[in-house]
């Protein structure tokens, strides 16, 4: 049986192998960096099926070594653990919003949230920036950069973040999840204007699914089991 075959047999999502390789290689990279070198990026992986529902290509995700280092010294709670959490968040985010920052003049950047805390148990927050080599015009492949990660100290931030309809892109349908999400951190959703309920102006997961938390076991599972020479291909541990 051809592997596309197995895959769509077992239910097996082409992306998410992709994506959990490509986290499995960055830790491994990450593992053997010194630290120091400030030159070069990693690869995180690609768009999620959840970034590619608000609008994204598939393209590869990066993050500069000298992006991580500056993290790493203006945010000591973001470990490396942490940090190679990263990937974690940009394929199963709870919550996708439009960034608020000043430097977001082109609506270019989004941020993330997803269940991975720093070492204060501060919901950490990726930035991507979406069109990141429009400054500089390079002629370079096309791809999305995470411009920050950090621990969001101030939630009440986020409450006013969530309270601007228009910023919620995406929210994960998973209705256990992001309720257990938002009440920890003591976060509500925005009341539906008059002009359309909520749901229906952002992008959500698809229903019952939740896209790491609850499937990844299932899906390693079904992968080492029931076509473990794919496993071999795609250099799973």
């Amino acid at each position: 049986m051809a592997v596309k075959e197995m895959l769509k047999k077992y239910d097996i999502n082409q992306s998410k192998i992709d994506n959990h390789t490509l986290h499995i290689r960055f830790i491994k990279e990450y593992d053997k960096w010194d630290k120091k070198d400030r030159e070069g990026s990693f690869i995180l992986g690609k768009t999620s099926i959840a970034l590619q529902s608000i609008g994204l290509n598939n393209r590869n995700i990066v993050m500069d070594k000298s992006k991580i280092l500056k993290i790493k010294n203006d945010h000591p709670e973001m470990t490396d653990n942490i940090i190679k959490q990263i990937p974690v968040i940009l394929e199963n985010p709870i919550i996708i919003l439009n960034s608020e920052s000043k430097s977001n003049i082109n609506n270019s950047r989004i941020v993330i949230f997803g269940d991975v805390i720093d070492f204060n148990n501060k919901p950490v927050l990726v930035a991507m920036e979406l069109n990141p080599n429009e400054k500089t015009k390079e002629n370079v492949d096309k791809v999305y950069k995470v411009a920050s990660a950090y621990g969001k100290e101030k939630i009440s931030v986020i409450q006013n973040w969530l309270n601007i309809e228009k910023n919620i892109l995406y929210v994960d349908k998973n209705k256990k999840r992001t309720i257990n999400w938002l009440d920890g951190l003591g976060l509500q959703l925005p009341v539906p204007s008059n002009n359309g309920s909520l749901e229906s102006n952002i992008s959500q997961s698809k229903d019952n699914v939740n896209y790491f938390v609850e499937e990844e076991p299932v899906l390693y599972e079904k992968i080492k089991n029931s076509i473990s020479y794919v496993c071999d291909n795609f250099n799973y541990i």
